[in-house]
């Protein structure tokens, strides 16, 4: 019993007609109809803002608004939707975050394709039915796929003084996910910083 309501840019417009298509339910094709300054209205009346990583993601969540986000090349841990209301749809891939993301060089998309359907339809009734709060999750409670084994990294450190490239190492060793990296430094000699990198 929703009303349907499909927004996007001018380039989204066949997208949005062919979905529409096969579709049981009616819907409105409004991709490439409004702008940037209509959006915000838009988003307000909406029960449920469904959206892929995107500027419109950040705004809807912004105003509150129940948003249910599928990312797939992005990162949500750095950018998901940071609102109560929103919802993350997300399948850690051995390629995630994407080096190819936003453009046309990944043939399979397997990110997007991981997410199945009736994810989204049993989020988006929870939503809104309100039958339980589902929050983004903390960067730190992402699930990684039991598929994925602990990525070890060695670092080859050949300086032994307090330079930028031993400060840069140290702050990416402190900015790794330790859910999912196991990082070793190997040092050419005694160096100032090691009981930082320890």
């Amino acid at each position: 019993d929703a009303r349907i309501l499909m927004i996007g840019g001018k380039q989204d417009h066949e997208t949005a007609q062919s979905i529409i298509s096969r579709m049981q339910a009616a819907a409105v094709n409004a991709a490439g109809r409004t702008g940037l300054s209509e959006l915000p209205g838009i988003l307000k009346q909406c029960q449920l803002f469904i959206t892929c990583d995107t500027g419109s993601m950040h705004l809807a969540a912004a105003m509150d608004v129940p948003t249910l986000a599928l990312f797939g090349p992005g990162d949500p841990v750095k950018v998901r939707p940071l609102s109560d209301k929103a919802v993350v749809l997300y399948h850690r891939m051995p390629c995630n975050p994407c080096r190819f993301q936003y453009t046309d060089l990944c043939q399979n998309n397997l990110c997007m394709k991981e997410i199945q359907v009736n994810e989204v339809k049993e989020a988006a009734a929870n939503m809104l039915g309100d039958a339980k709060k589902i929050t983004a999750a903390p960067a730190e409670k992402f699930p990684v796929s039991s598929r994925q084994p602990l990525r070890r990294i060695l670092y080859l450190q050949s300086t032994s003084e307090i330079g930028g490239t031993d400060i840069t190492l140290l702050r990416t060793l402190e900015a790794l996910d330790k859910t999912q990296f196991q990082a070793s430094v190997v040092l050419h000699k005694e160096s100032p910083l090691r009981a930082s990198y320890e």
